[in-house]
């Protein structure tokens, strides 16, 4: 479709073209679905869709070509897809171009996604109290708008990384590195930063007027919904991969990982009674900076029975400082799991214990990769207790209950 001023595409049902070509810097209106089931050329001009959808039925991923800064798609963009590739969604608003890239190396379910472009975003701003990236807070988002990426179903199986590219913010931050993908169900849900993915300080860069922002290995099926970019106060000084704390025997021993650090001077070993008061009972020297992995141990020979809540206080060279998450454990219990019905699991399951005293515990459901995703602190009576655990909002796969030196792998199905 070649002009020089706005043309419309009106069926009443919707449009079918084996091939369209986009030539007209006045744009397209979309008064109707429009399908592509070859391939679509943006080369000049807008499609503006409204309320209707853009329909590319081929899975090659050049199956669109030519997008740009003046040549998008404005609404709402459906791709067919195979069970790989490196797919591009070129939307926008009326006013900037927001390219959203899903490069997926594998996926079991999915058909087709639709993606979206809301300027401005509906809903909240993030909290910083919920919205955490690698453990730190994020405090607000560039203010373009939001992507809204959703399949047709929800897949079994997947890996894939999401790359969101924003222009037209008037709130940009320094350096990107304060950048990080936040994600919610709707616009009457939190922001969340976690858990889906990797998240890299060295991906998240701004040039030319394009924030933009990276996260990779999302293997979460449920993970799809409304994204936008997040920022922080600054940049982590050390990227998160792991914190756990183990009983052995009588003492503890700490366990954690990092992806990535600048200018990681040490460690200081923090231990709490009651969760928020904490003591400093050791230190541990950082690896200053580095791209590679890093894994660090500690041990605690002298914990206090009952519930104990470690952290860690991560400190540069320069005297800044970030927390790590906190993580509980409990030591010197008297307490066994008995039995854990159903198992596999939908959405509840009982688990049965049984206690020689009254006391206070902690139940902690960890993935494949060790990575503590849900913990629990419970409270029993001296003999039978039985707990609830609600898991309806877990992804489907394998994880392991842990209490204490007891594991027990669970199926949530």
């Amino acid at each position: 479709m070649i002009g020089t001023s706005l043309q419309a595409i009106n069926n009443p049902v919707k449009e079918v073209f084996y091939r369209l070509d986009i030539d007209n810097l006045a744009g397209i209106s979309g008064g109707t679905n429009i399908q592509v089931d070859n391939i679509l050329t943006l080369t000049n001009g807008l499609i503006n869709t409204g309320s209707n959808e853009v329909y590319t039925t081929s899975t090659a991923v050049t199956s669109i070509s030519g997008y740009g800064l003046s040549r998008y798609i404005n609404g709402k963009l459906r791709r067919q897809i195979a069970i790989s590739g490196n797919y591009d969604f070129p939307v926008g608003s009326t006013s900037n171009y927001e390219l959203a890239n899903l490069n997926i190396a594998s996926q079991v379910g999915m058909a087709n996604i639709i993606v979206d472009f809301d300027a401005p975003s509906p809903g909240a701003a993030p909290n910083p109290a919920l919205c955490f990236v690698n453990g730190s807070p994020i405090v607000n988002k560039l203010d373009a708008g939001s992507w809204s990426i959703v399949p047709n179903t929800v897949p079994t199986a997947m890996n894939l990384s999401l790359t969101l590219r924003e222009r037209g913010h008037t709130n940009s931050v320094a350096p990107a590195s304060r950048y990080g993908i936040i994600r919610r169900d709707d616009a009457s849900s939190d922001w969340l930063g976690a858990p889906f993915g990797t998240h890299s300080n060295g991906t998240q860069s701004e040039a030319g007027g394009t924030a933009t922002a990276v996260r990779t290995g999302i293997t979460t099926t449920t993970f799809w919904g409304d994204f936008a970019i997040g920022f922080g106060n600054a940049p982590l000084p050390v990227e998160w991969l792991s914190f756990d704390a183990k009983p052995i025997s009588s003492n503890v021993l700490l366990q954690w990982r990092t992806a990535s650090e600048n200018g990681n001077d040490y460690f200081n070993v923090e231990r709490s009674r009651d969760g928020s008061s904490f003591e400093t009972i050791g230190q541990v020297p950082g690896n200053g900076s580095t791209s590679s992995i890093s894994s660090y141990t500690f041990t605690d020979y002298n914990p206090n029975k009952g519930i104990l809540y470690y952290r860690l206080r991560q400190v540069d060279f320069d005297g800044q400082f970030d927390f790590s998450p906190i993580v509980p454990v409990r030591i010197g219990d008297d307490v066994s799991i008995t039995q854990l019905f159903p198992n596999p699991i939908h959405d509840q399951a009982w688990l049965m214990l049984y206690a020689n005293e009254s006391s206070e515990v902690v139940l902690e459901i960890m993935n494949t990769e060790g990575q503590i995703i849900l913990s629990k602190a419970i409270s029993l009576q001296e003999g039978n207790n039985s707990v609830s655990l609600q898991l309806g909002l877990l992804p489907e796969g394998v994880y392991f209950l842990r209490y204490g030196v007891d594991v027990i792998k669970l199926v949530k199905y």
